[in-house]
């Protein structure tokens, strides 16, 4: 992974923001995601790669899943995976690791749906016309009403932060900026 790079194929047919070479914080995060995948395996009595079977790797899903990890972090994991097979492929010495089954069937259709839940997207409904419009009028009249005394706040406050900017550090200049 260091010195190779993924095929030009394997990049075109996953038709995603995939690079040929990573990343030495990629490449780092990509390496501690594997020593996690061995560490579990090794729990389960497994000692080869060629042991990861689609069952294996379901089961690894949801132990990312289970431990609480977001749907876009195991996403992330699930694509350092991916590399680990892709480049067995490539290796001169295949551990003969079975494709992942996220990359057969595509992460969206093998992980659960995303949720609108900390998306960014508002879920919420949108208030009704009949709302909004009572409420708009409201604060263009506060602004209309009292668009002086917020010009004159405005001022005060830029006059208030100039003072202290450039009155002398001494206590004539303190009890100058209090009054």
């Amino acid at each position: 992974m260091i010195n190779g790079e993924l095929r030009p194929t394997f990049l075109a047919e996953r038709a995603t923001r995939l690079r040929a070479r990573v990343s030495l914080s990629d490449l780092t995060e990509a390496v501690r995601q594997w020593m996690y995948l061995a560490a579990w395996l090794e729990e389960r009595g497994l000692t080869s790669l060629a042991q990861c079977t689609t069952a294996v790797w379901t089961a690894y899903d949801q132990h990312l899943l289970a431990a609480g990890s977001s749907r876009e972090r195991v996403l992330e994991i699930l694509g350092t995976l991916t590399r680990l097979w892709a480049f067995d492929q490539l290796s001169a010495r295949p551990t003969g690791v079975s494709r992942p089954p996220w990359d057969e069937l595509g992460a969206d259709d093998y992980l659960p749906a995303v949720s609108s839940a900390g998306s960014g997207e508002n879920a919420s409904e949108p208030l009704a016309e009949e709302t909004m419009g009572p409420l708009l009028v409201w604060a263009l009249r506060m602004v209309d009403d009292l668009a002086d005394d917020i010009l004159a706040g405005h001022t005060d406050t830029k006059r208030l932060a100039e003072t202290g900017r450039t009155i002398p550090s001494t206590p004539a200049g303190q009890a100058a900026l209090e009054a």
